[in-house]
């Protein structure tokens, strides 16, 4: 079998970054409820004064390209050149085996003192890619990196081993129980805010029950605002989460 060349990987490549035809492009996940850490990852992964690369560490299916899409939108909306935006999802088959610096060849080099935003989502499949992180950071000194890992144990340990002042971690948990109440828009319904840190339930019967749903399925964006998912989420908390975990830690 011949290896994938250069344009091939271009056009997946341009698929992926539809806001470079279009400064002000769609993008769907955008409209999407904001997870409550949003804002603090966005002040890590957007402030191009630190010369570090921010790390969106968690489970599998707790929302990170979800956020990492967000990102996107809000630093078009902040005036970062759409086309110095890069967006790789590193377990395409078509990367397999591609050093991260030669996606940096897609953005044009040539730009000045412009800000680049470059995102490598599942960055866990390119073996040794701290390595590879590490180095960029240090060469491009204009680009912020951004990455995000499922496997958030090894991820942590190869992070605090070969990027030690290069790489800034964030940890992204399951949702909480108040984000689930936001997600389902139940939140003003059953809690009323009566001070700083105090609430009150409305209706501590119907706040039960939803917390009994939260503890079936709450955790995971996709089984709260998806009905399919709720009504097989054993199927779909075993076979995509847990089993994958188990497959991705012993890889």
């Amino acid at each position: 079998m011949e290896p994938i060349g250069t344009p091939e990987i271009r056009v997946r490549i341009e698929r992926d970054n539809p806001w470079w035809d279009d400064a002000a492009p769609e993008i769907p996940e955008s409209k999407y409820q904001r997870r409550v850490y949003y804002a603090t990852f966005m002040s890590l992964a957007l402030n191009f004064d630190v010369k570090r690369a921010a790390i969106l560490l968690g489970p599998r299916r707790v929302g990170k390209t979800v956020i990492v899409k967000q990102l996107i939108h809000d630093a078009i909306k902040s005036g970062v050149d759409p086309k110095l935006i890069l967006y790789a999802s590193i377990d395409a088959p078509i990367y397999s085996g591609i050093s991260l610096d030669k996606f940096i060849d897609f953005l044009p080099h040539d730009s000045g003192d412009k800000r680049r935003l470059v995102i490598f989502d599942e960055i866990q499949y390119l073996k040794d890619w701290e390595i590879h992180l590490k180095d960029l950071v240090d060469s491009y000194p204009q680009t912020k990196f951004v990455a995000s890992g499922s496997a958030a144990a090894a991820l942590r340990l190869k992070s605090r081993e070969s990027g030690a002042g290069r790489f800034s971690e964030f940890m992204l948990p399951p949702l909480t129980f108040y984000e689930f109440l936001k997600f389902i828009g139940d939140d003003e319904k059953l809690i009323t805010v009566i001070g700083p840190n105090q609430y009150e339930a409305k209706d501590i019967d119907a706040l039960n029950s939803k917390f009994v749903d939260y503890l079936n399925f709450g955790g995971y964006p996709e089984a709260v605002l998806n009905p399919s998912v709720r009504m097989n989420a054993e199927q779909f908390i075993r076979n995509d989460i847990i089993d994958c975990w188990r497959r991705c830690k012993s890889a």
